[in-house]
């Protein structure tokens, strides 16, 4: 007998809803959360389709939506998590390279996060993007002492997913 029978979701990627799992992970000197999440993208945003909007406002309307979710995150994490200096990995598929505001402005400059960038970040994280749109983000910045990050490219990898992962190991000021 299942526990829970989640709705059936009829839409498309214009009306999917979007998540943030945030976790804590106890470690011997340091209980970081950890936060995936999987931010907007919009049908026609990355290439022309068919489609009564041009390209630039779909991706413009996909910006927007994107600032949104992140400084709704934002004020999610606020009180209990950033406003006390907890330690905070932000990961996942953004679907945004870092220059776009939802990470450069929204969550760097406004939010104190820092971006970890890739070693090999010339290399995209999706077929579709031009720069990787797949991100590892750290709280407090001033925390970070290094760092190594990369993007994973093997056969593997590729096969997994659409997106590559990007990988990082970290040292973290306690």
């Amino acid at each position: 007998m299942p526990l829970f029978r989640a709705p059936l979701y009829e839409g498309n990627r214009d009306t999917e809803p979007r998540y943030a799992l945030v976790s804590r992970i106890r470690l011997p000197q340091l209980a970081p959360y950890v936060v995936g999440l999987h931010l907007t993208t919009l049908v026609g945003e990355r290439k022309q389709k068919a489609s009564s909007h041009p390209q630039s406002e779909r991706l413009e309307a996909a910006r927007a939506h994107r600032v949104e979710q992140t400084r709704r995150l934002l004020d999610l994490l606020q009180k209990q998590v950033l406003a006390r200096g907890e330690v905070v990995f932000l990961l996942g598929d953004f679907n945004a390279p870092a220059s776009e505001p939802c990470i450069s402005s929204v969550l760097v400059e406004e939010g104190g996060f820092r971006r970890l960038n890739p070693s090999n970040d010339q290399e995209s994280t999706h077929p579709e993007a031009i720069e990787p749109i797949d991100h590892i983000l750290v709280y407090p910045g001033n925390r970070l002492v290094e760092y190594r990050c990369w993007i994973v490219d093997t056969p593997q990898a590729r096969e997994a997913s659409d997106h590559l992962p990007v990988v990082a190991e970290v040292a973290i000021a306690t």
